[in-house]
Order: C-alpha cells, then sequence, then structure tokens
C-alpha cells in the first residue's frame, strides 16, 4: 500500500523547501557553490556569494578581477594581472596551481631605463664615473650625456684632451704644448708646473 494511505495529509513542498510539512529550508550552499574562498549565505531555493577580499567577482566568485584595466604601469611598461585577495586567498590559489601571480594584484614589466613596482623610476644612468675628467652628467631615458664645459676635454664622456695647439697661438716661431685648459684651480697648477718642467 503506498506510504500515502498512511499519513492524513501530505504536503508538495514550493522549491526550496522540503520535509513532512515542507518545515525545512534546502541549504543551497551545502554543494559549496562558491569558488576561490568566496563566503556562501543560504537563500530560499538559492544562495548568495561574498567574493569581497578574494580577487574575484561573479555569482560565484568564479571571474579573477582584472586589476590591470586600470592602467597601473607607467611609462609603457606592460601590466600582468595578478590575484588581489586576502592571504588565506593566494594561499589556496597557490596550492590549487594557479597560473596567476599569487602574491600581487598585478606586475609591471618595465621597459628599458625604468624600474620600480608601476614603472615609475627613472633608472639613474649617471653612475660613478660616468663621464671623466670632471664632465657634469645628465640623466637620460636609458642614456645619459655629459656636459664637459670647462673642463678642456670633449667627446661623449669628456675622454678626449682638446688640442689647444691647433689654434697657432704662439708667436715669433714658439712651440706650442698642449695642456689642459679648464676651469679649475687643478689644472692652473698643472699648466704651471708643466710649462716649469719642459724649460
Amino acid at each position: 500500500m503506498s506510504d500515502q494511505w498512511n499519513l492524513a495529509y501530505t504536503c508538495q513542498c514550493i522549491a526550496g523547501y522540503d520535509g513532512t510539512t515542507c518545515n525545512n529550508n534546502i541549504d543551497d550552499c551545502a554543494s559549496s557553490p562558491c569558488q576561490n574562498g568566496g563566503s556562501c549565505t543560504d537563500l530560499v531555493n538559492d544562495f548568495k556569494c561574498n567574493c569581497t577580499g578574494t580577487g574575484f567577482n561573479g555569482t560565484k566568485c568564479q571571474t579573477n578581477i582584472d586589476d590591470c584595466l586600470s592602467g597601473p604601469c607607467q611609462n609603457g611598461g606592460t601590466c600582468t594581472d595578478g590575484i588581489n585577495g586576502n592571504f588565506f586567498i593566494r594561499l589556496l590559489l597557490l596550492l590549487t596551481s594557479s597560473n596567476k601571480p599569487w602574491n600581487l594584484a598585478y606586475t609591471c614589466s618595465c621597459v628599458s631605463g625604468y624600474n620600480g613596482p608601476t614603472c615609475n623610476n627613472n633608472i639613474d644612468d649617471c653612475y660613478s664615473g660616468a663621464c671623466e675628467n670632471g664632465g657634469q652628467c645628465i640623466d637620460g631615458i636609458n642614456t645619459y650625456t655629459c656636459d664637459c664645459t670647462g673642463t678642456g676635454f670633449d667627446g661623449s664622456i669628456c675622454q678626449n684632451n682638446i688640442d689647444d695647439c691647433e689654434i697657432d697661438s704662439c708667436e715669433n716661431g714658439g712651440t706650442c704644448i698642449d695642456g689642459i685648459n679648464c676651469n679649475s684651480s687643478f689644472s692652473s697648477f698643472f699648466n704651471i708646473w708643466l710649462k716649469w718642467f719642459i724649460k
């Protein structure tokens, strides 16, 4: 005999409930529908995922938020999206072999001449000794120039002593001996010493 003949009544429950009197709200979170560490709240024949702090969004926290959309990398840097979640979410993704950079919201690959988390820093190309013989180094983008003014030298790094004898500066058959024509007390002393030495 059918079970319904043993009951005074039977209840046909609407979606989301079960039990003899439809008194039980079916737990729609039991199947763990929220992904990537999202927290599940049971509703009636439905659920809601809270994706806060996971770095994901969507009805099931299934979509990685693209942190590169805001263009965080400067000066021509290339942005690679990561996971902008809390530590536990990042650890979970690391353990599940996510192919995203698990420890940062994004990473920037900088073009030559720049570095820093967002490629915001112009690398100082005026390293020690870039310009010779007292030349002043002027930093550029992945390069530098040397200002040789007043040094008595020229060339890309002020490496060439300017030959001041190219212009015939000695009269009456005098022989010109090139010195260092710069605006420094050292060079003045050197030139005086040189003239004394060659007498």
